[in-house]
């Protein structure tokens, strides 16, 4: 059981208010353009995993296997959390222009790598259906 990925559900309170931590912030986007493995920062509440990629290098790797021309089983699921995540990224990038906080505005562009990300991930699935077996009537 501890080698299954967990989920945790949020649920977003209207009305609420928050202090916006600019520091941790500014540590997760090092983290995320470093490549770190941020489940380091919460090992006071769960055994960090370790191997595998990290944040930006994932990009490395999805590029390696594309120039290897080398083929591997295909996981849809981890097409979703990429696409999801760039989701979450462009909303926290719009928060942080509406604010005032981002230096320069970044969420046109990013807006553009939703949408290349969710084209890649929608050729991927097709690519990889199974076709339909015939019907015996």
């Amino acid at each position: 059981m501890e080698d299954r990925p967990r989920v945790f559900l949020y649920k977003y309170l209207r009305g609420h208010t928050v202090v916006l931590d600019i520091t941790s912030i500014t540590e997760q986007i090092h983290d995320y353009l470093c490549g770190n493995n941020t489940a380091e920062r919460y090992r006071a509440l769960a055994r960090p995993r370790t191997g595998g990629v990290w944040s930006t290098d994932v990009y490395n790797m999805l590029r390696e296997q594309v120039r290897s021309g080398e083929r591997t089983e295909f996981n849809p699921t981890i097409w979703r959390i990429l696409w999801e995540h760039k989701r979450c990224m462009l909303g926290r990038l719009c928060l942080l222009e509406e604010r005032h906080i981002a230096s320069r505005p970044l969420s046109e562009q990013w807006t553009k790598l939703v949408h290349q990300v969710n084209e890649l991930r929608l050729v991927l699935l097709r690519s990889h259906r199974q076709p339909r077996q015939p019907t015996s009537a």
